[in-house]
Formats: structure tokens, C-alpha cells, sequence
């Protein structure tokens, strides 16, 4: 995995001292640590033909300036442009040195992400708007209540929570892409300090999933004690035999009155394709919502969802990249 605006974004006082260009030996330090890195991670030829062209180019230079001196200048000056295609080929080679041609069988995933998801200009930006989003997902959870013919006795909007998460590189262990969290503020209704404490990985519950699979998922429980079932809100049918995975310190966290939940990918559009920085869900405790109504409050919500992800837009990003490719060996 590659986050690639740099590992110093999580020191700003390293940021500040080591990488300034006021500072030429913070400088040095930092390019020849890339290019040692460069060197281990490329093929034992590169690296030969890498030593070779400097090697030739420092010869080349001596001779040249040795037939120079003795007035054979036809030979110094051919000596000379020697040098200069040593140099040329020494400096192609510097700038591919590490790099594998991709093969057919080359998997590459990347998103472009926030780049600081903990800012508090970000959670006041988005206070306003996500008070919106709550309001009109609890008027529209009032009104399906209200169609059934056989409607509840009391109907508490309150049970009606949202919350974003956002992806964190920071922190995060080797083999992991990065970690869902719901930054400060970016929650309503989740009254329970350890349950917003909660986080997944990609692919992991439902927010995982929709991070993953980028597309909107709904859920509402079973019958049975844990189970829970996939709907397709785009197509508006339930998907059978699909299992969210979590681990069981996140079903601890999970509030237990937990009945459905409605998943918005949140998307950037950016280098020709769709990025998806982030996941807005909207769920409910106590009432269980049927398929018919989850893809009505689905309908419902969406335009707000999409107003919101603008708010996103003009802000500074970061990109994750991972490349995996079978390799002989």
C-alpha cells in the first residue's frame, strides 16, 4: 500500500523541520533514503545496468579529458558524447529504478480520499447539512410508520440515527488499506460514547461493503438472533445468502435495538472514474423497516445524500493506491 502525498503528513513538526527546503540536509537525508529504498526494491539487471552507465560515464569523462590534453581532441570530444548517453541512459534508469512493468494478471486499487478527516472546519462545514439529512430522514420514517395499517402505538423520530464514516491511513497496521471511523460531530442520535467509538475496514458490515462495493446497500434483522438481510435499493430486491462480516468486539459495540439500516456511498468523481471517500448511513432502533419501505426512505433521501457529497468537493484530498501482481518465482 502506497498513500501517496507522504508519511510526514502525520508529524507536522517533522513536516516543518526535516522536509523544508530551507533545510538541505533534512533534503539530502530524505532523497537518499527514497533511493535506497528505490534500489532494494528493483531488479538485480536494473540496478547492474544503473552502476554500469555511471561507471561508463566517469570513464569517459577521464579519456576524454586525458586525449584533451595530449591534443587529440577528435578523440576527447567523441569521449565526450559518450559521456553525455551515459548520463542520459543513467538518468531514464533513475526514474524507472524500482518500477515493475504491470502484467495482465496487475490488480490495482486506489481511492481518492480526504485528506484530513479529523478537521474542525470540516465538522462545522457539515454540522448544518447533516442536521438536514437527520430531519428529513425522521419526517419520512414518520410517514411510513403512519401508512401501515396496523402503525405503531407510539412513534419516536428519535430513534432514527445518522452517522459518516470516513477513511484514516493513520494508525493502521501492515496488510490493512485503512480504518472507518466516525470522526467528532459527524453523528446524530448515537447517544452511546462506544458504540460511535466503532470502526471498520473495508469490506467489513455494511459500511465496509459499501466502501468497497460502492454502491447503496439496505439492511433490516431477521428473525433469527444476528441475521440480517441485503437489499439492492438501486434494483429493489433482496440479495439472499450474503453475510456481513464483523468481528465480535463490533458486534458488542452495536446497539443491540438496532433494526435496519439504509448505506449512502459517498462519492467524488475525479480522473475519469468514481471514488468513493466515505459512507453515510442512516438507520433505526426498535422499528423494523420492510424492503418496500427502505427503498422509499432510499428514494427520499438521496437527493440530500448527493447535495451533501458536493460539500466534499473543494476540499484537499489524498490517495491510496495498492498494487498487487502475481509473480514468478
Amino acid at each position: 500500500m502506497s498513500d501517496k502525498p507522504s508519511g510526514a503528513e502525520s508529524s507536522q513538526a517533522a513536516s516543518t523541520n526535516a522536509d523544508s527546503p530551507w533545510n538541505p540536509g533534512g533534503w539530502i537525508a530524505n532523497s537518499a533514503d527514497v533511493v535506497k529504498l528505490s534500489i532494494q526494491n528493483a531488479p538485480k539487471r536494473q540496478v547492474a545496468l544503473l552502476a554500469f552507465s555511471f561507471l561508463a560515464a566517469v570513464i569517459a569523462i577521464g579519456g576524454g579529458t586525458f586525449f584533451i590534453e595530449k591534443g587529440q581532441y577528435l578523440f576527447g570530444l567523441l569521449l565526450y558524447l559518450v559521456v553525455i548517453i551515459c548520463l542520459a541512459y543513467f538518468g531514464i534508469l533513475c526514474m524507472s529504478v524500482g518500477r515493475q512493468p504491470r502484467s495482465a494478471n496487475t490488480m490495482l486499487w486506489s481511492r481518492i480520499v480526504i485528506k484530513d478527516p479529523h478537521s474542525p472546519l470540516l465538522r462545522t462545514k457539515m454540522a448544518k447539512p447533516l442536521s438536514e439529512i437527520s430531519k428529513a430522514a425522521q419526517r419520512q420514517y414518520k410517514q411510513l410508520l403512519e401508512k401501515r395499517k396496523r402503525r405503531p402505538a407510539r412513534i419516536d423520530v428519535k430513534k432514527v440515527r445518522v452517522n459518516v464514516f470516513l477513511p484514516d491511513t493513520s494508525g493502521i497496521g501492515y496488510g490493512e488499506v485503512c480504518g472507518l471511523f466516525i470522526p467528532d460531530g459527524f453523528s446524530l442520535g448515537m447517544d452511546d460514547d462506544l458504540e460511535r467509538e466503532i470502526t471498520f475496514r473495508p469490506n467489513e458490515g455494511v459500511t465496509g461493503s459499501v466502501f468497497t462495493l460502492q454502491e447503496p446497500v439496505g439492511t433490516n434483522r431477521g428473525s433469527a438472533t444476528g441475521e440480517w438481510n441485503w437489499l439492492d435499493l438501486k434494483n429493489k430486491n433482496r440479495v439472499p445468502d450474503v453475510k456481513f462480516q464483523l468481528t465480535q468486539i463490533q458486534m458488542n459495540l452495536i446497539d443491540p435495538g438496532l433494526r435496519w439500516i439504509i448505506s449512502f456511498p459517498l462519492v467524488l468523481e475525479g480522473r475519469g472514474k468514481s471514488n468513493t471517500f466515505g459512507v453515510l448511513n442512516v438507520d433505526g432502533l426498535s422499528e423494523k423497516l420492510e424492503i418496500d419501505e427502505l427503498c422509499s426512505l432510499y428514494d427520499e433521501l438521496k437527493p440530500h445524500v448527493e447535495k451533501f457529497m458536493k460539500l466534499f468537493h473543494g476540499l484537499e484530498k489524498t490517495e491510496i493506491t495498492i498494487h498487487v501482481e502475481n509473480v514468478k518465482t
